[in-house]
Order: C-alpha cells, then structure tokens, then sequence
C-alpha cells in the first residue's frame, strides 16, 4: 500500500512570497530614499554659507543599490572645503561635513529600511489555507 502527503497552498505561499517581496522592496527604496533626503539636508544645513552654492549643490540621486548624497559641479570648490589640502586648509582625508554626516546616521539608515522591510512583513495579508 502506497501513502501520500499532499501540501496544500503552496502555490498560493509562493505568490505571497513574490507580492510581499514587491512591497518589501518599494516600501524600503522609500525609507532609503528618505533617509538620504535626511544626510542631504542634515549635510546642508552643516556646510559653510556664503553664497548658498555650496549647500544648493548637494543632490541625492537614484544608483542601483540605494542612493547616493554628494556636491554636485555647482559648487567646483565643494571638494576643497570638505577636504582642504592646499591653500592653508588642512587636509581631513574624512571630510568636514557629508562624510561625518553619513556615517554618524548610518545605524539610523539601515535601521530605517530594515523596519520598512519587517513592517510589509507584518502587514502583508497573507493567505491561510483552510
């Protein structure tokens, strides 16, 4: 006598697992992406003012693993008050401003896309099998 197990709603497991993936992966370009908005701005509003050039240069663009913050050609001496290394300015290989800005937020911003990721997970509504 032969047996069998027959699983029920597994195709249905592996069409919530897509969907779910779906919205994990919109809801956490969406924290990215706000996190980003917050080092541009928390960055900005750090950098010297003179002219504005300085902090109106400072853009977040789109790359394919998250985004990317950083002084745009706007402001051509971004790299000099950042960094220094001539002209008297001291040479801080680390940077003055974006950079100390990224990495003290940084817990903040994968913390950010990890509690997007878990809240689909959470909310996502998903199918039982009666």
């Amino acid at each position: 006598m032969s047996r069998s197990l027959e699983v029920l709603g597994v195709a249905q497991a592996g069409r919530d697992l897509v969907n779910v993936g779906k919205r994990i992966a919109v809801a956490s370009e969406a924290a990215a992406k706000d996190a980003a908005a917050s080092i541009q701005a928390t960055t900005a509003g750090s950098v010297p003012y003179v002219t504005g050039n300085l902090r109106a240069s400072l853009e977040t663009v789109a790359v394919r693993d998250g985004f990317v913050v950083g002084f745009t050609n706007r402001a051509p001496y971004a790299g000099y008050i950042e960094f220094g290394g001539f002209h008297g300015r001291a040479y801080v290989p680390e940077g003055r401003y974006l950079w100390p800005t990224a990495r003290a937020t940084e817990v903040d911003y994968f913390r950010a896309v990890k509690d997007a990721a878990t809240r689909e997970v959470k909310t996502y509504p998903w199918h039982q099998q009666r």
